[in-house]
């Protein structure tokens, strides 16, 4: 799917208000049209996998952080990222965190 870069925010924005409604918790099943997407991510989507410049990577998705603090962890995997966090701790307080930053961003 081509989107974006506002229609990934839009979804990504969509996907953790969902998750927030969800007491912070993972949603076993999305809305078929993010169900679709990598990594149910519009994001991810947009920007993982780019084949203009061959590189597998997040590279200029707007969530990573500008200084990697562990080595080979990309993006919001690295420790300290929101999204990191949630995944350790599904909680309404670390779900509300990424989408702060979504939104900011």
């Amino acid at each position: 799917m081509k989107l974006t870069k506002a229609k990934a925010k839009e979804l990504s924005i969509e996907k953790w208000e969902l998750i927030i409604a969800n007491d912070g918790k993972s949603l076993r099943y999305y809305p078929e049209y993010i169900d679709s997407l990598m990594n149910n991510c519009g994001y991810c989507e947009k920007y993982l996998n780019l084949p203009s410049t061959g590189i597998k990577a997040c590279g200029k998705c707007p969530l990573i952080p500008k200084k990697v603090t562990y080595p080979g962890s990309l993006g919001c995997l690295q420790p300290g990222h929101p999204y990191n966090k949630w995944t350790h701790d599904n909680t309404v307080e670390n779900a509300q965190a990424v989408l702060d930053l979504i939104k900011n961003t």
